[in-house]
């Protein structure tokens, strides 16, 4: 029963679904709502993925799965599904595979049902607690909405059944480690915590004691599991996690900094990681923000600092919100607009918001013109409600709170805490509670939060703040995560040496020659799609020169086929020199150190890569096919020079 042994352990990973996704990189559909649910093909045709590690294109399957047990047991998601992926590839009849894809893709709830359904098709040759259990997960995964719960104790009870009947041993235990996870889920943290220390005490070395880290409700549990966290970014993540939920944002935010570190390292040129990296930095922001703190590194994007600086009601900061530029999204401009119109009013500065609120309305207007900004119906719907929020605020500003309030029920999309703030001083004191409430049950023990909730309190004299034990311990100092290394502490892409039509070698830095750098890469001359992309970018180039970043390209071929990209030939005459450089990329070495391939058949692949000028990563497009939105790209070049 290797199958058993293995993988039973993993069964109950169907933990909260419904994480925020990163929008800087850009992975084909896998950037879709979490709900959503593909077809089987989708999601296989959905691009190139990187081998784990430790694995190679001939690794046998059974190496494969038990690479895919070890990372899901050290809660690494993705390496989880790199190595399930290749056990599928290895052999597409194993029902391991398929339902240990489905545990790799636990927070996208919609993939996992796809990956499940696909394992129970496979069952042909599996016996007894696997066919069982397999059939239990895909149940599982079909259900949501009210019936949720009732399934998830049903779970909870066939777990228990198979493991009450497994005999003594290693599977016994991967089966406990099971149902630990199973009471977990279930909210049953009494007895999952009893059955982990039955656990420990039988395999003390078994992985499972990283589930401490969702169990743990004191400060010496904390500490006790942060003492044997896995060394994954996976598991840095869920120690965030707990740390915010027992009220310490501001030790959550170093694990959450390493845990992007960590996986910036792993695979320093993978979709999937980069975008963890991006989710654990606005982490990091977020934490910062509930810890009270308003100081963000220079790599958070603008508009997650507006989001923390409202939050902290940070006017100062955000009065000085630099705007974006015209050519930039109506989105961006309308965000920046509101900060700062909002900023104005709060202050007081009168005349200041006046005018700000002037220009958040002309550009309201813009959003709303036929076909304009690319903004869809629901955008437009929540731009118009900032624009009302900062209206009602100066018309409170004003003196004019009866003409306000009759338009507060028509803000139905804004954060509970702003809205708890307006309520209160259009002297709505019941609407004040009900969203000051709401905002502290969204996070309980946030700084922002808990001062809001005193200032309701003092204003309507009713106690709303919750007691809050868990904030009033003495907790002892919390160990800081392992430095990471300092390539990804750095955030830089690594560097490369390419050719140049000459043949001369070229560096990255010479190259880049400390300027922003929106970097493509093409599979050679002769590839047409590759030519129609060049040809898209072409008459872009001087944008990009204007927006101060350097376009270039980097072939498959070398110099040879460099000159003949655009060589004018009699077959071919639109071929021609561009406005913007092409080096040889012969040998493929740049491709890789990027990850601009497909591992697995050891082919190159198309890439988009858009560069700060201190070499890190700010948007990125890899897949099968030549991307030519350049929009998409020049937009993010803007958002460098807005110091997005």
């Amino acid at each position: 029963m290797y199958w058993v042994r293995k993988s039973v352990i993993l069964m109950a990973s169907l933990v909260l679904a419904g994480w925020p996704l990163a929008a800087q990189t850009h992975v084909m559909s896998r950037a879709a709502d979490p709900w959503a649910v593909p077809v089987w093909e989708e999601i296989f045709n959905e691009g190139p993925f990187d081998l784990p590690v430790g694995g190679t294109v001939g690794t046998p399957v059974e190496k494969a799965l038990e690479l895919g047990w070890a990372a899901l047991h050290a809660l690494d998601e993705r390496e989880a599904e790199r190595a399930f992926r290749l056990a599928i590839t290895r052999d597409e009849n194993r029902a391991a595979g398929y339902f240990g894809l489905a545990l790799a893709n636990d927070r996208r709830p919609g993939r996992a049902s796809v990956c499940a359904a696909r394992a129970v098709e496979k069952l042909a040759g599996t016996t007894g607690g696997e066919r069982r259990l397999i059939n239990a997960l895909a149940a599982l995964c079909q259900v949501r909405g009210p019936g949720r719960r009732a399934a998830e104790m049903n779970w909870v009870r066939e777990l228990r059944a198979v493991w009450a009947a497994a005999p003594a041993g290693v599977e016994k235990n991967d089966l406990a480690a099971l149902y630990v996870r199973g009471l977990a889920r279930a909210g049953l943290a009494p007895e999952a915590r009893l059955r982990l220390r039955e656990l420990r005490a039988a395999a003390p070395d078994h992985p499972a004691r990283a589930y401490d880290l969702w169990l743990a409700i004191r400060p010496a549990e904390a500490l006790d599991a942060l003492a044997v966290i896995p060394p994954t970014a996976g598991a840095h993540r869920a120690a965030g996690e707990m740390l915010e939920s027992l009220g310490r944002p501001e030790d959550a935010v170093r694990w959450f900094a390493a845990a992007s570190a960590l996986a910036a390292s792993r695979h320093p040129a993978d979709m999937e990681d980069w975008r963890f990296v991006e989710e654990m930095r606005t982490a990091a922001v977020s934490a910062r923000t509930a810890a009270g703190l308003a100081d963000f590194p220079d790599d958070v994007p603008v508009s997650d600092r507006i989001d923390g600086w409202l939050r902290l009601e940070a006017w100062d900061r955000l009065a000085a919100v630099p705007r974006y530029p015209e050519t930039s999204s109506l989105t961006d401009r309308m965000t920046v607009g509101h900060a700062r119109a909002l900023a104005a009013v709060m202050s007081g500065r009168a005349d200041d918001a006046e005018a700000e609120l002037a220009e958040l309305v002309a550009l309201m207007a813009e959003a709303r013109a036929p076909g304009a900004g690319g903004m869809t119906a629901a955008e437009v719907a929540a731009a118009a409600e900032l624009v009302t929020e900062v209206q009602l605020h100066q018309l409170a500003a004003r003196g004019e709170t009866e003409a306000a309030r009759g338009q507060f029920a028509s803000l139905r999309h804004l954060p509970p805490g702003r809205l708890a703030r307006l309520a209160l001083r259009l002297d709505l004191p019941l609407e004040a509670i009900r969203n000051a409430r709401m905002a502290s049950q969204m996070r309980p023990n946030a700084q922002p939060e808990k001062r809001l909730l005193l200032a309701i309190t003092t204003a309507t004299e009713q106690r709303l703040p919750p007691e809050d034990e868990v904030a009033a311990m003495d907790w002892p100092p919390v160990p800081a995560p392992a430095a990471p290394p300092p390539a990804a502490d750095s955030g830089q892409m690594p560097s490369w040496s390419v050719l140049d039509a000459a043949g001369t070698p070229r560096t990255l830095e010479e190259i880049q020659d400390g300027r922003p750098a929106v970097i493509l890469f093409f599979l050679g001359h002769e590839c047409r799609h590759c030519m129609d992309q060049l040809r898209t970018f072409e008459p872009m180039a001087a944008r990009f020169e204007q927006a101060g970043a350097r376009l270039i390209a980097i072939s498959a071929d070398g110099p040879d086929g460099v000159n003949q990209t655009w060589a004018s030939l009699e077959t071919d005459p639109v071929r021609r020199q561009f406005s913007f450089p092409v080096f040889a990329g012969a040998g493929l070495e740049a491709f890789r150190q990027w990850g601009v391939m497909d591992s697995f058949y050891g082919q190159a692949i198309h890439g988009v890569f858009v560069l700060d000028a201190g070499r890190r990563l700010r948007w990125r497009h890899l897949g099968v096919e030549p991307f030519t939105d350049v929009s998409d790209v020049l937009a993010a070049v803007y958002g460098l020079a807005a110091g997005q």
